[in-house]
């Protein structure tokens, strides 16, 4: 998981995330904005190795963090963030 500042943004979604691609355990990787409410999730499909994205920004809504059997709320992880 990474929380994404705007120096880091691009090299942590881009060049980072390639290279984290080429880890055969790596499953799933997030992204957390520090300007907006929103957490993107990237889970490897094993079949093909391909990696889907799914994006939240609803602050309501829940997350599944899949490696964790964990649920956690876009609510609880921007508890006591200001924008």
């Amino acid at each position: 998981m990474e929380v994404l500042s705007p120096s880091t943004e691009d090299y942590n979604t881009g060049k980072k995330f390639m290279l984290y691609r080429s880890i055969p355990s790596l499953r799933e990787y997030w992204t957390i904005s520090t300007n907006e409410y929103r957490a993107e999730k990237y889970a490897k499909n094993t079949q093909d190795n391909t990696w889907v994205l799914s994006e939240n920004r609803d602050i309501k809504s829940e997350v599944l963090i899949s490696s964790l059997d964990l649920k956690v709320s876009l609510e609880e992880i921007y508890e006591g963030v200001v924008f």
